[in-house]
């Protein structure tokens, strides 16, 4: 399960290859996803409320926000890619959140 961790990472890419490595047969990505009424300046606004005032983290938010599409398009490499629910509401964090699944192909 990598659950909102890609849109921190710096080479998200690089996350996702290992995290399919680390796979045997399904791969869960959950991610706030960039939709009409969440869009990149609020994603980002919520980043920086997040990880400067709640957190206070000195960690990279490189802000890599995609759409679900975008977010399925790069899992794709990895298998049979299923974007199967998304949820408007998640206690404590104002963002939508998408679930995506990967059936990993074994061959990649």
């Amino acid at each position: 399960i990598v659950s909102t961790v890609l849109h921190h990472e710096i080479d998200p890419q690089c996350t996702l290859a290992l995290a399919a490595r680390c796979s045997t047969r399904r791969l869960v990505v959950v991610e706030n996803c960039i939709e009409p009424l969440y869009d990149e300046d609020y994603h980002l606004l919520v980043d920086a409320i997040f990880n400067r005032s709640l957190y206070h983290t000195r960690l990279a938010w490189p802000g890599q926000h995609r759409t679900s599409e975008d977010w399925a398009a790069l899992c794709a490499q990895y298998g049979q890619v299923r974007i199967v629910g998304r949820t408007a509401a998640v206690p404590g964090i104002p963002l939508a959140h998408t679930l995506i699944l990967v059936d990993i192909d074994p061959s990649q």
